[in-house]
């Protein structure tokens, strides 16, 4: 859990106002700036729809964990079928010592 200060209210507003045609939650547009805010670029959310057009700063994307989680998912099965797999670790490294703020799309 972060906190929002006083001064997030104004930024939020911003972003909320910069894409119009999606309609963002206040929920959405929050997480957004805790991302940014935070330095976070990865999220956990069931909201991919939404999150994979959403931008942090310098029009960065977000990574979705749930992607990197069919990553993995993938990964595993291939090793059993015997197809040449990337390691595993990778997603370990990427996902060790990181808070993720979680959204449920709603």
């Amino acid at each position: 859990m972060l906190p929002l200060e006083p001064g997030d209210a104004e930024v939020i507003a911003k972003i909320w106002k910069s894409t119009p045609t999606l309609s963002p939650p206040l929920a959405d547009a929050s997480l957004v700036h805790l991302a940014n805010r935070e330095s976070i670029d990865t999220i956990f959310t069931l909201d991919r729809r939404d999150f994979s057009v959403y931008r942090l700063a310098r029009n960065r994307r977000f990574r979705l964990l749930p992607e990197l989680l069919t990553l993995a998912k993938r990964c595993r099965s291939a090793s059993r079928s015997g197809k040449p797999r990337r390691r595993p670790q990778s997603l370990e490294r990427r996902l060790a010592g990181t808070v993720y703020p979680c959204s449920d799309g709603g």
